[in-house]
């Protein structure tokens, strides 16, 4: 936590620039993750399950990439803090996660369906032998559970339905998706098994930002705690029907606060110690203490004015990019909507400007909800500032904040940098007006910290992307349940175990449909012997019987039905150029892959 104030800075860009930066490093991120994907496909797919399976893996990939992003976004990287702001980070995360949710059902929906249309089986057959016989499959079905569980606990109505606690703490199982499902990609991803460059890299990846959350969300914050010894000097209840808090410790200058920042504070006490939350600094940060004012609205804030003096405060921050740093012109307008006047109201202190130079307009639905009102006016009349009071609900006042209202209120609003925060909503229609009035973007800043995206036009897109996905991976199902009835009687009448076993009399004999079937070579395993038979149309694999897998016992049983299912799609999939040792029965995988080349070559493969 002290050592938060050296870290680079970058004020030669603006967040909303540091933001398009970030990014676009990102998406170069997911652009490597997607030619890694197109250097491990084949050139030569020609089915449509072939290419189900290959958009099954790249949305398998991106969302695996996806998610280590989402975590990064979150990890509380001080550069990244600093540079765009917490309130981006906060939004990006939340964006990004719909369409991680998108790219977790096209995955699932692709994979399942592609596997099911070539081995030939019904999709539940197919999930079930997914799930049980492919290594990790299971500890990655339990992960995809996870993450559709929180995301559906994320959307907007039901994040509005529970309180904070209630969503945060089972958030956390995040981790532990994340971590069962890097096991599964580990195993079973095509661009991860046969690649160790791939592999390293992508082990990188992950290790790198799981220390850096370990280490910015755990033993950072403990070791300031140790450093600063923060505590509760002082609960004071002010107008509004707000509390503030006044912490002090040692060595609060080294941490390197400003004006506009905030902090996330975790209250010592019984009852509140296992909550964090983001407080942001109601007066200038002095040696002597930081004050902190929020509004009772939840249990946890409510809470806070039963503590007692002395408690301990563990802290991490300062956070929030909303600082004198940020002005570029001589004249400022701070525009503040409810609790929002916190940071603003310690800028109104502090921001240097000459009489008449700075403004601020404070807008709330009652006179009672005004906080700081004294503070304000004593701080306006030192400082030749103006303090304007927008005070009524919308029904009662005419468009206060509309493009016209503003101009009347600031004439020279055009030639001010504005510093705004306030409820979604609120903030939304302001940049409307600004924008109207013409004030250029990068002379707006703002920040807000409400965690449910209000945003009409991002809740359609949510909506549309998920129906998309639904809708992608019913219709497979569907299409896999229809397709070609005719040809798949066929083809297991002329694979069944008593055909195919009497099939070296007329191995290599075409049928009129131009179908196949050869019988490999016996291949002595350390155990037992393994045989197959190939069945291929104009050239090309259908299927794979196996007429001799290891029996001697049964573990060897076992094994063979185990592996079996998964060599025979293994080699469906590939035509036969590649079959993956199934873990556990090394050696019947390497005398199925022995016996089916040898029916192969037969056939002039």
């Amino acid at each position: 936590m002290a050592g938060d104030a050296a870290q680079p800075r970058l004020l030669w860009i603006s967040p909303s620039v540091a933001g398009r930066l970030l990014t676009g490093a990102l998406g170069g991120g997911a652009a490597a993750v997607a030619v890694m994907w197109l250097h491990h496909t084949p050139h030569d797919l020609t089915t449509t399950s072939d290419y189900a399976l290959a958009i099954g893996r790249l949305a398998g990939l991106l969302t695996g990439y996806a998610v280590i992003v989402l975590v990064a976004l979150m990890a509380r990287i001080p550069i990244l803090e600093k540079a765009v702001g917490a309130d981006r980070l906060t939004k990006g995360h939340a964006f990004l996660g719909r369409y991680t949710v998108l790219l977790l059902l096209l995955h699932v929906g692709c994979v399942t369906w592609g596997y099911a249309r070539s081995a030939r089986v019904p999709i539940p057959h197919e999930i079930s032998l997914l799930v049980w016989s492919y290594p990790d499959v299971a500890l990655a079905t339990v992960a995809a559970a996870l993450l559709l569980l929180l995301a559906a606990a994320s959307a907007g109505a039901a994040r509005r339905a529970v309180r904070y606690e209630v969503w945060y703490y089972p958030h956390l199982l995040s981790y532990l998706a994340i971590a069962l499902a890097f096991s599964h990609q580990l195993a079973n991803g095509q661009d991860f098994v046969h690649d160790k460059a791939a592999r390293v890299a992508w082990c990188g990846l992950y290790l790198t930002v799981g220390a850096a959350v370990l280490y910015y969300r755990l033993f950072r914050p403990i070791a300031g705690a140790f450093r600063s010894r923060l505590t509760v000097a002082r609960i004071a209840a002010e107008d509004g029907g707000v509390v503030s808090i006044v912490l002090r410790g040692r060595r609060l200058a080294e941490l390197g606060a400003k004006s506009g920042q905030f902090f996330r504070l975790r209250f010592l006490t019984p009852g509140l110690w296992w909550q964090c939350h983001p407080f942001s600094l109601s007066a200038p940060p002095e040696s002597s203490g930081l004050r902190f004012t929020m509004k009772p609205i939840g249990d946890h804030t409510k809470a806070l004015q039963e503590m007692t003096v002395g408690t301990r405060v563990l802290a991490s921050g300062p956070f929030g990019t909303l600082t004198a740093d940020l002005r570029r012109r001589s004249k400022v307008l701070l525009i503040a909507g409810g609790i929002g006047i916190t940071p603003l109201r310690a800028l109104f202190e502090t921001l240097p400007a000459g009489r008449g130079d700075l403004t601020l307009i404070y807008r709330c639905r009652s006179e009672h909800e005004l906080i700081f009102r004294s503070e304000l006016d004593s701080l306006a009349a030192d400082r030749g500032a103006d303090v304007v009071y927008v005070v009524g609900r919308s029904s009662e006042l005419d468009a206060p904040l509309s493009a016209d209202n503003l101009l009347r209120t600031v004439p020279d609003l055009v030639s001010r940098e504005v510093f705004l925060c306030a409820p979604p909503r609120m903030i939304a229609d302001v940049m409307k007006s600004l924008r109207i009035v013409g004030v250029p973007l990068r002379h707006i800043h703002c920040e807000t910290f409400h965690l449910i995206d209000s945003r009409a036009g991002a809740r359609r897109r949510a909506v549309v992307a998920s129906a998309f996905s639904l809708g992608l991976t019913a219709a497979l199902g569907v299409h896999s349940q229809l397709f070609d009835h005719k040809a798949k009687a066929a083809l297991a009448a002329d694979v069944s175990p008593a055909g195919v076993r009497s099939a070296t009399a007329t191995s290599g004999v075409p049928t009129p449909s131009g179908q196949i079937t050869v019988v490999g070579a016996v291949e002595r395993t350390l155990f037992s012997s393994v045989q197959v038979a190939a069945v291929l149309v104009h050239g090309r694999l259908v299927d794979v019987h196996a007429l001799i897998l290891p029996n001697v016992d049964a573990r060897s049983r076992q094994l063979s039905a185990m592996s079996e299912p998964i060599l025979r799609r293994e080699a469906i999939v590939t035509d036969g150029t590649r079959i993956d040792s199934v873990s556990g029965a090394s050696y019947t995988s390497a005398g199925y892959a022995q016996s089916l080349q040898s029916a192969l070559d037969q056939a002039g493969r």
